[in-house]
C-alpha cells in the first residue's frame, strides 16, 4: 500500500554574521546534496529519508535505517568541475543509528587572467566536508538526530599565497509519524555555523 509522505521544508539557518560573506563560497558546494533519491525528489526528502544519505538530509532518519548501507554519488559540473560524495550508515536493530559522509568538489587549472585578459597562470580550487551523525529513536513515532560537520575550502591563485576557509556547524533533525501513514520531518542545518578564512598575501 502506498503511503502518503508529507514533506516539510528544510529550514536552513544562516551562518553567523562573521561568516556570512565567506559562506557564499565555503560550503556552497553542499547545496547539491547527496544521493540520487533526494536529487530526484527535488530536495523534498526530509521526512522520507531512511538510508545512509540521512547523514546529510536529516540525521533523525538514521534511526529509521536498518542494517548497513553506503550511498555514493559522482556529479560532473560546469567548467570541468567535479563533485563526488559518499555516505555510510550503521543501525543494527533499529535503535541508535550512526552515519558519516564525505563530500568533495574541485577544479584544477582554471586560467587566471589579468585585467586586460592576458593569462598569467592557473587557479586550483578544492572543497571538502566531513559529516558525522547520530539518529536516536525516542519512541515508536518520534526520532531525533544530530550531525556535526567540518568544511575546508582551499584556493591556490598565481601571484599570491594559498587561501583557505575552514568551518564547522551542527545539524538537528526530527522525524515524526502521524496517523494514516503520514510522516513529518524537519531539519535545521548549519546551527551555530562558523567559517574562518586564512589568506596569505605576498609582499611587494
Amino acid at each position: 500500500m502506498n503511503s502518503l509522505r508529507l514533506q516539510s521544508l528544510i529550514l536552513v539557518l544562516a551562518v553567523s554574521a562573521s561568516a556570512a560573506g565567506a559562506a557564499d563560497y565555503t560550503g556552497a558546494f553542499l547545496e547539491t546534496t547527496i544521493g540520487a533519491r533526494g536529487l530526484g525528489m527535488g530536495g523534498a526528502f526530509t521526512a522520507a529519508v531512511d538510508d545512509a544519505s540521512a547523514t546529510f538530509w536529516n540525521p533523525a532518519g538514521l534511526a529509521r535505517n536498518r542494517g548497513k548501507g553506503i550511498v555514493a554519488t559522482v556529479q560532473p559540473r560546469s567548467l570541468d568541475r567535479k563533485q563526488s560524495s559518499m555516505a555510510g550508515a550503521v543501525n543494527g536493530r533499529g535503535g541508535l543509528g550512526f552515519g558519516f559522509a564525505w563530500v568533495h568538489a574541485g577544479v584544477d587549472d582554471i586560467i587566471a587572467r589579468t585585467g586586460s585578459g592576458e593569462p598569467f597562470g592557473t587557479i586550483d580550487n578544492t572543497e571538502d566536508a566531513l559529516i558525522f551523525a547520530l539518529g536516536v529513536p525516542v519512541n515508536p513515532r518520534l526520532a531525533i538526530g544530530f550531525a556535526v560537520k567540518t568544511i575546508r575550502h582551499e584556493i591556490a591563485v598565481p601571484g599570491s599565497g594559498p587561501s583557505s576557509g575552514t568551518g564547522r556547524a551542527l545539524d538537528v533533525g526530527v522525524v515524526y509519524d502521524l496517523p494514516r501513514e503520514t510522516t513529518v520531518g524537519l531539519a535545521l542545518r548549519n546551527v551555530s555555523g562558523r567559517v574562518s578564512w586564512s589568506i596569505e598575501r605576498r609582499s611587494g
